[in-house]
């Protein structure tokens, strides 16, 4: 889990919240820029929205899915040859350019499961030289 020190509490909620013995571990608060950047190469795998983080796993050919909710994958996806993205097959991929919310809440990210997310990393950790993006 990466973030700045405001986020660790909230990190490190996540990381109990995962199954014991899980690979995962919180790194919010305490690494730079340029640290993130070795843990990411160093990764076996990244899942992550869409932010710095997702594009910097990307360029950094990082095994990488990207979750997309409100954002489009095909405008803010990522942008790399072991990259897949996946968004909500309802409801979502309405932020464009941004601004486009509709009225009232936006619960669109629940819509991508577990076995949906587990299912794209068995995928893009396995070779797959032809893949640039998705």
């Amino acid at each position: 889990m990466t973030g700045s020190p405001a986020d660790r509490a909230q990190a490190d909620a996540l990381v109990a919240a995962c199954p014991m013995g899980a690979p995962v571990r919180s790194i919010a608060g305490e690494v730079s820029l340029l640290e993130l950047a070795a843990v990411l190469r160093g990764a076996a795998a990244v899942v992550s929205v869409n932010t710095g983080v997702m594009h910097l796993a990307a360029l950094l050919d990082a095994p990488l899915v990207a979750l997309h909710g409100p954002t489009s994958r095909r405008r803010w996806g990522p942008v790399g040859r072991r990259s897949v993205s996946l968004a909500p097959a309802t409801g979502g991929e309405f932020l464009s350019l941004g601004f486009e919310y509709p009225e009232g809440p936006v619960t669109c990210m629940e819509q991508i499961t577990v076995d949906a997310v587990l299912a794209a990393l068995r995928d893009v950790m396995q070779p797959h030289p032809e893949r640039v993006g998705s």
